[in-house]
């Protein structure tokens, strides 16, 4: 690996006599972890990362494209550094109030996934991406976790600025120089520069300014970089808490866990140095907003078209876990949509400053007298798994399903069913008596052999 003379001068004089082994690490293949999605019962056995209750190394690299399990949802791959966020939830304990989550800077969406599944039944985690070209992956990463309290956008986070005092927890993930992930993205190696660390540091400092208004007094910011570097992490923890009504909430960290405590002028962060943990870099500070006693500013907002369900299709309420009281089906277009009751006026709100890409779960949609089922709903929690008729498939029917090819299976009554792999559901076919039509979304084909 050829590091940039500047990147191992700064990396000296950051770690003194620690960096040797720092740049040993970095010739190491990058440690393998997952993790499992607990609104799936799904499970594994392996080496737990420490710092998360649902996570776990594995022993190598498998081909994830040609396991069923991760087209199911059943868990994400994420490097166990990131992880770390459920220590923050669990210590402040965000995971027992119901609150409204802002994850700023969401794409591919392993945070989002992690929030969804820490997050109290009845909390909203609104998940935004600046870059349209990435909020495809963003939302199918979503739609497999199957949690239905996720709205996903496409905002720059100027947009934000309006929305006054709304949020309980704001996470910027922030977009960076990547030199803690340089073993494994060559790209993130290549595109380092000390400018481009100067204008990141810029950047950054412009996101966390225009999100902060939107942050309810007495809110957590959670902010985190992939990278190493001061300008880009300690120095804006420093500039937040000089600029702003913001102050830093230590967490406890336990002495095995080898993460590294940052503490200068009351600014706290944590490093994740590649040669003290089995992960990647990363580093992660939270403040909070200093509670001040004036009353946020209503914004406007408009209406958005939804309809009420027909009664005709009231049956659509048994697609649904009957325990899911608290949900109704409402008409948008030709797409019925599930939310919980009192989500509504949230994206009614939302609607008039965001553009919302997704919200809710699609449960069906409408074709003249016919509802067909979408594949949101088989990957939902919402799925009533006893009212549809199910296929159990081996792994070789499993993938031919995945890549939307032809393969036998047992008799069943005409009309809708579920494939399922191991118990667990992976989409929804229309049995037509000598052969089925495969309802997998196109657009998710898998093409890999």
């Amino acid at each position: 690996m050829n590091l940039p003379a500047p990147f191992v001068s700064r990396i000296e004089s950051q770690l003194g006599g620690e960096s040797n082994l720092f740049f040993d690490s970095l010739k190491q293949v990058p440690p393998v972890s997952i993790r499992i999605n607990p609104g799936k019962s799904a499970t594994y056995n392996g080496e737990k990362i420490p710092w998360c209750s649902t996570g776990f190394y594995l022993d190598k690299r498998p081909s994830f494209t040609l396991d069923p399990l991760f087209h199911a949802g059943c868990y994400y791959v994420q490097d166990a550094s990131s992880m770390f966020l459920e220590q923050v939830f669990v210590q402040l304990g965000l995971s027992e109030k119901k609150i409204l989550i802002l994850d700023a800077c969401a794409a591919p969406g392993g945070k989002s996934t992690h929030l969804a599944s820490l997050m109290s039944t009845g909390s909203i985690l609104v998940s935004n991406e600046v870059i349209s070209s990435r909020v495809s992956v963003l939302k199918e990463n979503i739609i497999k976790w199957g949690n239905p309290g996720v709205v996903i956008t496409n905002n720059d986070p100027s947009a934000f600025t309006a929305l006054e005092n709304l949020f309980d927890v704001i996470l910027v993930d922030a977009p960076c120089s990547g030199e803690g992930i340089f073993r494994k993205d060559h790209d993130a190696l290549e595109e380092w520069s000390e400018t481009n660390c100067e204008i990141n540091s810029a950047r950054q400092q412009r996101i966390l300014t225009s999100l902060l208004p939107s942050l309810k007094p007495g809110g957590f910011l959670i902010y985190s970089t992939c990278t190493f570097n001061p300008k880009e992490n300690e120095e804006n923890i420093q500039w937040l808490c000089g600029n702003f009504e913001m102050e830093c909430v230590p967490l406890k960290i336990k002495d095995e866990w080898g993460i590294k405590i940052l503490n200068e002028r009351s600014c706290i962060g944590y490093a994740f140095l590649p040669h003290r943990v089995k992960g990647e870099g990363l580093f992660i500070s939270v403040m909070k907003k200093k509670d001040e006693n004036f009353l946020p500013k209503k914004a406007k907002s408009k209406s958005i078209h939804f309809s009420p369900l027909p009664a005709k299709f009231d049956y659509l309420y048994h697609w649904i876990d009957a325990e899911k009281k608290n949900y109704s089906l409402i008409l948008k277009g030709d797409l019925v949509v599930s939310f919980q009751n009192e989500f509504v006026p949230l994206i009614e709100f939302l609607s008039g400053h965001l553009r919302i890409v997704h919200s809710g779960i699609c449960i069906a949609e409408l074709k003249g007298e016919k509802a067909i089922p979408d594949h949101e709903l088989a990957m939902s929690s919402l799925l009533n798994k006893d009212h549809f008729p199910s296929v159990d498939s081996d792994l070789d029917s499993a993938m031919k399903y995945l890549r939307k090819e032809d393969f036998k299976i047992e008799t069943i009554p005409k009309g809708f069913a579920l494939i399922r792999h191991q118990g667990h559901p992976l989409g929804f076919i229309n049995f037509l008596g000598n052969r089925f039509n495969n309802n997998y979304p196109s657009g998710w084909r898998i093409r890999m052999r």
